[in-house]
């Protein structure tokens, strides 16, 4: 990442960060936990593309087609049949700030803020927010002080998803599969005195609908599984040592692939049991054609993995949030989630 580009990230963070004062106000109930913000691809995209130009958004039919509430089953922007991930990890304090997006390369930026429709459940944070990439110009001490900044920053959690859904396009990026291009970002979020992080590496991409119908037998692509598996072994060391060098720093590591694997390998009864197919899109294994309009879409959705070729079913994204939460050091190292947040 470029020098300017780091620059730009760091000040559009602290715009973010700002805004959680008007967000996650002093005054009123007081809700004890740490502020939550979420960075990351699709998976936890829940309605920025929406404001985006881009074709490659959930915004159409049959997206949302299980979502509740009072706007329930109406597409939103997740890539997805209902919740997803971004969803169970804020629970219901979840904030999106999509309107506030600035496009790195053509510095369009739009203007407002939203409250997105969220679960009447999740972790127990007292504010979240679903973030893309951000305009700048605000300082959280303007707002705070610099007393009250340093303590909502310290006491923040990054979540930072490394990369699944956009890795499928593995063969235009394989630079950016260096877990060193990472941690100048994670060395930047704790110069700006944000000391806790939870880290997702890659899922198992090989394993995805698309990834199996490029096969004869449906099976993981080896080849493809390979780069979560390099990335994860490389990052564990790098944040070993980074954390021993930036005083303070605490963070909890997901090992993704090794989760997706194991459920893989010994679903649960009562969680999703279809496991190669796409419940929405057509062709082989469902996941060679678009999810639109036109698709096909598998009527008990709650049994499939995949919602689409590449992103999770809603019952699906339940799965690495409980584990990245609740977890053992099998999955999640050093510390778990909850004890990331419990550290308040």
């Amino acid at each position: 990442m470029s020098k300017s580009k780091l620059e730009l990230y760091m000040s559009s963070l602290l715009f973010i960060l700002a805004l959680s004062v008007f967000v996650f106000p002093c005054s009123g109930t007081a809700v004890d936990g740490p502020a939550l913000f979420m960075f990351g691809d699709s998976s936890l995209d829940v309605g920025t593309n929406n404001y985006i130009n881009t074709r490659a958004n959930g915004n159409n039919p049959p997206y949302g087609i299980d979502f509740p509430g009072q706007c329930g089953h109406i597409p939103t922007g997740r890539f997805s049949n209902g919740f997803n991930i971004a969803d169970f990890l804020g629970g219901p304090a979840l904030f999106i700030f999509g309107d506030l997006i600035i496009d790195v390369g053509t510095n369009n930026g739009l203007e407002s803020m939203f409250k997105g429709n969220v679960p009447p459940y999740g972790i127990d944070f007292p504010g979240s927010v679903a973030t893309g990439r951000f305009s700048n110009g605000f300082s959280t001490a303007d707002f705070l002080g610099e007393a009250g900044a340093k303590s909502l920053l310290n006491n923040s959690i990054i979540f930072i998803n490394a990369g699944s859904i956009a890795w499928h396009w593995i063969t235009l990026a394989l630079s950016l599969l260096r877990p060193r291009n990472s941690l100048p970002v994670l060395e930047m979020h704790w110069r700006i005195t944000l000391r806790k992080f939870d880290i997702a590496s890659f899922l198992a991409i090989g394993c995805c609908p698309a990834a199996r119908a490029g096969n004869d037998k449906g099976e993981c692509s080896v080849d493809l599984n390979v780069y979560p598996q390099s990335f994860h072994s490389a990052i564990v060391p790098m944040l070993q040592n980074l954390s021993s060098e930036l005083t303070g720093m605490k963070y909890a590591l997901g090992n993704v692939y090794h989760m997706m694997m194991n459920y893989l390998n010994n679903p649960s009864p009562s969680g999703p049991t279809e496991l190669r197919c796409a419940c929405c899109g057509g062709g082989k294994l469902n996941a060679e054609k678009q999810c639109d309009a036109k698709a096909t879409v598998c009527k008990n959705r709650d049994k499939y993995l995949f919602w689409d070729a590449f992103h999770p079913s809603q019952a699906a994204a339940t799965i690495p949030v409980e584990t990245l939460y609740n977890g053992t050091t099998e999955f999640v190292t050093p510390i778990n989630l909850k004890q990331l947040n419990e550290d308040y």
